[in-house]
């Protein structure tokens, strides 16, 4: 901790990350006030800034590309771009198999269109990655961070989601307190 010009205990880093996440996790669990599950998910937005992205799941794979520097174009399977190199080093042969390798069941690879998919980056740098049935996002914002994708808003605004988006919460909270992932792959 720093000492502020004004006299205040200021934290700054990971650490200061991991408090007030904890704060958080200690306000949602331990019943003291009571929080909904869009105002939870609202502050853990907020606190974690563009750490969780929010977007149509049969993109993020060209998303994840481009953010770790990769050359991938507009239209990927173009044959142009860094698509082949990007697949090889993932140790995978095609897109569908780049979804298994980060937890999405084989099946459902193959049919991501008009999912949503929620990227949290956690404080190691590891990804985890959960994919809702159904569109929550804004489709043509790209992927976004939490707090403005319209997630939020579209699942707590539906009585038979909002116990998806207090689950989806949980997890998020327990990959950044604990680096638990619920069974799903890290990458």
């Amino acid at each position: 901790m720093a000492m502020g010009e004004s006299g205040d205990c200021t934290m700054y880093g990971p650490r200061a990350h991991n408090v007030t996440v904890e704060g958080l996790a200690q306000l949602i669990m331990g019943g003291s006030v009571r929080i909904d599950a869009a105002c939870a998910a609202r502050v853990l937005a907020t606190i974690m800034e563009g750490h969780i992205e929010v977007g149509d799941a049969s993109h993020y794979i060209y998303h994840f590309a481009r953010k770790q520097g990769w050359d991938i174009p507009a239209y990927p399977l173009a044959g142009c771009g860094e698509i082949k190199r990007f697949f090889a080093e993932q140790g995978v042969c095609d897109v569908p198999s780049w979804y298994v390798k980060i937890g999405v069941e084989p099946e459902r690879a193959k049919r991501l269109y008009g999912n949503t998919l929620v990227a949290v980056c956690g404080p190691d740098y590891r990804h985890v990655a959960f994919v809702l049935n159904g569109c929550y996002h804004a489709h043509d914002a790209g992927f976004t961070d939490l707090l403005h994708s319209g997630l939020i808003e579209k699942m707590s605004a539906r009585p038979d989601t909002t116990q998806t988006l207090e689950r989806l919460t949980d997890r998020i909270l327990a990959f950044e307190l604990h680096g638990d992932t619920g069974g799903l792959p890290a990458f």
